[in-house]
């Protein structure tokens, strides 16, 4: 870790070559500071030690000083691995400025994303979060090839720096975001946002830049259908129920990777886990009450989808309303192998969250 000295304190600075963090620490600085190159490692463990015996709120006051290698408290002095200042790697510079977005909307909103995010090591970019302004709003989005959820949080201030670009866009992986969530969950400033070929937020005297510098995310805006012929609204907490349920039946009968079924009905949805064949005849699903938005059973050709249930779980977690709304398309063969789109209102362009999943393939 780089500790730099500057005006009112010091900055701290640490990079795993995919990001590079920037903390501003406030204190004394003497005239003749410059800057210690330390082991990260050992600093951490020689800190909780000479923090050893105090309370929690003790320790948070301990004033710590840094003299070349040596770290040194009110009780104690210890010397760090150091290494020579210009060892440390050159970093990528904060993108260009682009808005400012709510740190606790940003938060809620990529809560709703994120876990769509793909694991896939093989498939970097979908294990990221695409970040995008366009007309004043921040549009974060992630997927895994099944599953795309779109959020939206307003902005504060768009293209005020010259050097951003139109509908700018960045990603960042999605693991260091959940990580940095966690660490700054008690912040409610604002963040600043800036984009390049990568991204940089800004949480006060926090700065974190980082992500792929490849091309971003499918364009969704061609992934999510235009139109849809139907759109059945239904008791959120009355289909989380129902689809906790398959889910549990599923695993009690030793099913693994087996899809549950949504048939839908003139009055509602019903849930069932998809056992196997010879069994499917005696069970019974929960069906959870529903209303078509627009659109009708008839108009579908086909009155059933089968989802993932722990992504179906997901995807009604991520909402927060007492009912959700699904629109389904219709094959020319009738087939439900369209997309499925769930909102919280009945307008399908309509909201700040679409969450976009592909039905499992039956044969």
């Amino acid at each position: 870790m780089l500790i730099e000295a500057a005006e009112g304190g010091a900055r701290l600075k640490a990079t795993n070559f995919e990001t590079a963090t920037s903390v501003f620490v406030k204190g004394d600085v003497s005239a003749d500071s410059g800057s210690s190159l330390l082991n990260h490692k050992e600093l951490t463990k020689v800190l909780a030690a000479a923090a050893a015996g105090e309370t929690k709120a003790a320790a948070a006051r301990i004033p710590v000083t840094v003299e070349g290698a040596v770290v040194m408290t009110p009780d104690v002095a210890v010397p760090v691995e150091a290494y020579p200042s210009e060892e440390y790697p050159h970093v990528r510079e904060a993108a260009p400025y682009v808005a400012t977005v709510d740190a606790c909307e940003l938060f809620r909103q990529l809560a709703r994303v994120l876990p769509a995010a793909g694991t896939d090591d093989t498939l970097p970019i979908l294990q990221c979060v695409e970040m995008r302004v366009e007309e004043g709003v921040l549009h974060a989005a992630a997927t895994d090839r099944y599953r795309f959820p779109v959020a939206e949080v307003a902005t504060q201030d768009v293209g005020k720096c010259s050097a951003a670009k139109p509908g700018a866009s960045a990603l960042f992986p999605a693991k260091t975001l959940q990580k940095l969530m966690q660490r700054l969950r008690d912040y409610e400033g604002q963040v600043l946002i800036g984009m390049a070929d990568y991204l940089t937020l800004t949480f006060g005297d926090v700065e974190i830049s980082g992500g792929p510098t490849e091309s971003g995310l499918p364009q969704y805006r061609k992934l999510f259908p235009e139109s849809y012929h139907a759109g059945i609204t239904v008791d959120r907490e009355a289909i989380t129920r129902a689809t906790k349920k398959a889910a549990g039946i599923l695993r009690a009968k030793g099913h693994q990777n087996t899809p549950c079924t949504l048939t839908y009905g003139p009055t509602g949805i019903t849930v069932t886990p998809l056992l196997d064949p010879a069994e499917r005849d005696r069970v019974k699903g929960m069906q959870a009450p529903g209303t078509w938005a627009y659109g009708s059973l008839e108009s579908l050709g086909r009155d059933n989808n089968a989802f993932n249930p722990e992504f179906l779980l997901d995807t009604l977690s991520a909402f927060a309303g007492e009912s959700i709304t699904i629109h389904l398309i219709q094959n020319p063969e009738g087939r439900q192998f369209k997309p499925v789109l769930f909102t919280e209102e009945s307008d399908p362009k309509s909201g700040t969250y679409r969450h976009l999943m592909m039905p499992v393939r039956l044969n």
